[in-house]
């Protein structure tokens, strides 16, 4: 069987080609091109050039670049385990000696740091015990010259206890202040006094405020996707999430009221709010 290169080189020479020609249509050097017809594929700086130049090179020529690939693997593959090991080195013999003279100096120097670090921490656990006994005599010292302190007296029961006293009513508040905030998008209406109402849809986490005289009512699609927030304070949910719910708000008639008398009780006057039955979801 010719060797790769004689193929090469035959195919070069039948078409007429010169290396020189031969470059500029594959673009490879004429030295590496030299080399591939004279079977000097150790002259590439790896087997992925060697395979790749012979590849372009067998495709240019009109050959079987797959058939010269596996007969360049043949021929110039690494030795296979069936051929022999080289004999070992003459001076391999000195390795296992070299070995354990290496672990002897590492088992020496493990030795050695042992026995300083066990001085060192010894050292410094009687430095620390030393430290200790000391601070304990002094505090003895000090305790035993403290003075005791002279006893304090019991303080005086006061006659009169401010928290005795009825605490003071706290001023009704004269509007309502709704604030709506959704959870999820949920359509609301809202109707302030009587008048025009305010339809809206809310998305996850707007929040609307709403203020009134005298009254509030709202109407949410999902009674569950609102929190209300009345004058400041929470208030229970309109209902279930998955189901319409309304409510009232209104305002105490002794805050309403303008005249300047004092209401006739002494609590504090609180927004009330009435619930109507749900109707049907917007």
């Amino acid at each position: 069987m010719d060797s790769i290169g004689a193929i090469l080189r035959q195919e070069r020479e039948n078409r007429g080609l010169s290396l020189p020609e031969a470059h500029d249509a594959t673009k490879i050097t004429v030295q590496n091109l030299a080399a591939l017809e004279e079977d000097r594929f150790d002259n590439f700086p790896n087997r992925v050039y060697a395979r790749a130049f012979l590849r372009d090179y067998a495709n240019y020529l009109g050959l079987d670049s797959a058939a010269l690939l596996e007969q360049y693997e043949h021929a110039w593959n690494p030795r296979t385990e069936s051929d022999p090991a080289p004999a070992p080195r003459g001076g391999s013999i000195w390795r296992p000696i070299a070995y354990i003279f290496l672990i002897l100096i590492i088992a020496g120097g493990v030795a050695a740091g042992g026995y300083f670090g066990w001085r060192a921490t010894s050292h410094i656990r009687h430095h620390r015990a030393h430290r200790v006994t000391s601070a304990s005599v002094k505090s003895d010292s000090d305790v035993a010259t403290i003075p005791k302190a002279p006893p304090v007296a019991p303080p005086k029961p006061e006659a009169d206890n401010a928290s005795a006293t009825n605490p003071q009513p706290q001023p009704a508040p004269q509007k309502l202040t709704l604030d709506v905030g959704a959870v999820g998008t949920v359509w609301v209406r809202v109707i302030c006094d009587g008048g025009k109402a305010t339809d809206i849809t809310m998305t996850n986490g707007m929040v609307k405020s709403f203020e009134a005289n005298k009254s509030i009512y709202i109407r949410a699609g999902k009674a569950g996707a609102v929190q209300l927030r009345l004058n400041g304070q929470s208030q229970p949910s309109l209902g279930p999430l998955g189901q319409p719910g309304e409510k009232t708000f209104t305002l105490p008639p002794a805050a309403a009221s303008t005249t300047t008398a004092a209401p006739a009780s002494n609590s504090a006057a609180t927004p009330a709010a009435s619930s109507a039955p749900a109707g049907s979801t917007r």
